[in-house]
């Protein structure tokens, strides 16, 4: 049925076995072999299952199989990837380039290694994995890195991508994860805490707008792959707990079970941080499905310490929502605002709240904004939201005043 099925395997036994596996330039390269930790195997080039007489790597070597010794530092080699038309070699404190082809070779370290620093590198095989522009990999001290070439620097750079979500990377378990790039974003499983039994969360790096998303908790991820079963190319996962292997979707919908979602915005002092203020409004805007419950919550002050509100708003309530038939003069729109031949309207319609009944006026320093929902198939977009902010007219706090002499 042009679906994918199990077979055996076919052994080759005068082969390298190791568990770690690319396929790059006509060659297979083997690593992870137990008696020779640091090495990597290449095929004969055009035969990857030739790897008879294999030999370190020599200017006429051409295309006969052969052996890259790292053994300059850093340990087993624990991951390999390939970009820009060079081979990226792995250890938990270097990272080696390489190009091949039948008739040169060079190899070199990304970064110098000289055994007194911890330098960059990966101590997970899985978590290193390549996407439409860099490689991304996990580093022994729970950085996630993206290796990749930066705007006015001619060669590869690695950077620091998890600096912006440092508190949470740090109680972040990577050392069974595993990572893919799919439709321009990268998804990485981790153990949310050294507790965790399997992974139990999955981070989102969308790499169209270089931000991280909401990270997905309670997606217990053991390994990603993009199949295509014959209805076009989708993201699969094996699941961490259980042995089963899983399709992911767009609908919000886990299997059977409803879908948690939730956004949470930074801290807004509004310009002047050190002024206590009061809220007068709060507006939103954006569009909401019939079946959906959005909750809104307001935290004052690092994260609710002086004050949380809380309210429900359902895509059933009409005196809301905004649901006029677009304007299309002589059959005409602006290229891209509207599918081309079709006539179908969105299951979402727009629509536009207040927030002041009842509001109590509360002085604050800053502000923080969360948006979520709970159920099945539940759709929400929120394209715009904004606070009327004034200075309060209560005195600071005389506990908080010190002497400055």
């Amino acid at each position: 049925d042009n679906r994918g099925v199990i077979q055996a395997s076919e052994w080759f036994p005068t082969a390298p076995r190791g568990n770690l596996m690319i396929n790059a330039q006509n060659r297979l390269f083997i690593a992870g072999i137990a008696s020779t930790s640091q090495a990597v195997y290449f095929s004969e080039y055009g035969v990857a299952t030739n790897f008879v007489s294999a030999s370190l790597i020599t200017s006429s070597t051409a295309g006969a199989p052969g052996i890259f010794n790292l053994a300059e530092g850093g340990g087993t080699v624990t991951g390999m990837a390939l970009e820009e038309g060079a081979i990226y070699f792995f250890k938990e404190t270097l990272v080696y380039k390489a190009t091949l082809s039948d008739s040169l070779y060079t190899l070199v370290p990304l970064k110098p290694f000289d055994g007194k620093s911890q330098g960059t590198g990966s101590n997970v095989a899985k978590a290193v994995f390549t996407s439409g522009n860099g490689v991304y990999f996990t580093t022994p001290d729970n950085q996630i890195m993206n290796l990749t070439r930066i705007d006015n620097v001619d060669y590869p750079q690695i950077v620091p991508i998890s600096d912006s979500i440092k508190p949470t990377v740090d109680d972040v378990v990577f050392t069974s994860s595993t990572g893919i790039s799919y439709q321009n974003r990268a998804y990485l499983s981790a153990r949310s805490t050294s507790d965790s039994l399997n992974n139990d969360t999955v981070f989102l790096w969308n790499e169209r707008l270089k931000v991280w998303e909401s990270p997905i908790v309670g997606w217990s991820v053991n390994d990603f792959t993009i199949y295509d079963d014959g209805t076009g190319q989708a993201l699969y996962f094996g699941s961490s707990v259980d042995a089963n292997v899983y399709k992911v979707t767009e609908a919000a919908l886990d299997n059977a079970l409803g879908v948690t979602a939730n956004w949470r915005s930074k801290r807004f002092d509004f310009g002047a941080p050190e002024i206590m203020k009061e809220l007068a409004n709060f507006y939103v805007e954006g569009y909401i499905s019939d079946n959906t419950t959005l909750t809104v919550s307001l935290l004052l002050d690092d994260g609710g310490y002086t004050q949380t509100y809380t309210a429900e708003f359902a895509g059933t309530e009409t005196a809301y929502i905004f649901n006029a038939e677009p304007f299309n003069l002589f059959g005409y729109h602006p290229f891209g605002y509207e599918r081309f031949g079709s006539s179908n309207q969105p299951d979402v319609k727009k629509f536009r709240i207040y927030l002041n009944k009842n509001l109590k006026t509360v002085p604050f320093y800053n502000a923080q904004v969360e948006f979520a929902s709970d159920g099945e198939s539940q759709n929400w977009e929120i394209t715009s939201f904004g606070f009327n902010v004034r200075p309060s007219s209560q005195p600071e706090r005389r506990a908080l005043y010190r002497s400055f002499q």
